[in-house]
């Protein structure tokens, strides 16, 4: 099992990429973690999605599903790209130092 505090910044990091590559809808979202992170909570996944929309990281839009009801889609804003290559380029800073402890 993942520690908590590490897996906290990794959740944030996979969401945005997820919002960014996709604009999924929030149960599509959802499972998408569930697939990598079997652990993860659905609250933390809501958590951390109101925290990067509060942020102005992600924004929402609705759209009508064919013979569904309407869904709540996510999409990265500017910010969130420029927020999420941060944490990818600290995750590749962090990689690199760990390796050269030879870990």
């Amino acid at each position: 099992m993942i520690d908590r505090q590490m897996l906290k910044g990794v959740v944030e990091m996979a969401l945005l990429r997820i919002v960014e590559q996709q604009e999924p809808y929030g149960y599509e979202l959802l499972r998408q973690m569930s697939d990598r992170f079997p652990d993860l909570q659905e609250r933390t996944v809501y958590a951390v999605l109101r925290r990067l929309h509060d942020n102005g990281d992600t924004e929402t839009f609705t759209k009508e599903a064919s013979g569904g009801p309407t869904r709540k889609y996510y999409r990265i804003t500017g910010k969130g790209r420029e927020h999420l290559q941060e944490m990818i380029q600290n995750w590749r800073d962090l990689e690199r130092m760990i390796e050269e402890l030879g870990i």
